[in-house]
């Protein structure tokens, strides 16, 4: 600060008046470095934490699309499923349905709707480290 100072004095050397007061000239010029430093360093705070809500933005839209691809994928697979797991697979997991209500509704027993709920489970689970796999692939670009 003080450096800058002596240069902004020594820039306007040809304007300064030697039997003037060279003393108010500095505390002059200094005060006013100071007060530029502090209005340019609380611009840069406000800069960076705008540039911080920027990247929390980006990172939400990008876990946001991500969970949405995995959503898509996951749908996908269900509709793979053979035509009796799917069903309780859906009544369970997207209508809430317990497995006495899933066996109502299927005609089924009980013990039928846990069988093919966990092979539809058995399935998703077995297919999405490929997914995973995938889209860690596609991140970093690779074939």
């Amino acid at each position: 600060m003080v450096q800058e100072a002596f240069i902004k004095l020594w820039e306007k050397r040809g304007d300064i008046d030697l039997d003037g007061n060279i003393d108010g000239l500095l505390f002059i010029i200094t005060r006013n470095l100071i007060f530029n430093r502090h209005r340019r360093s609380l611009h840069e705070n406000e800069l960076m934490a705008d540039l911080a809500h920027v990247v929390e933005e980006e990172y939400d839209i990008e876990s946001q699309i991500d969970a949405d691809n995995l959503r898509e994928y996951i749908e996908t697979l269900v509709t793979v499923l053979p035509p009796r797991q799917r069903e309780a697979f859906l009544l369970s997991r997207y209508e809430h349905l317990n497995v006495k209500e899933i066996a109502m509704r299927m005609n089924i027993s009980e013990r039928g709707v846990e069988r093919n709920i966990y092979l539809a489970l058995k399935f998703l689970r077995r297919h999405l480290p490929l997914f995973i796999v995938f889209e860690a692939c596609v991140e970093s670009n690779v074939p």
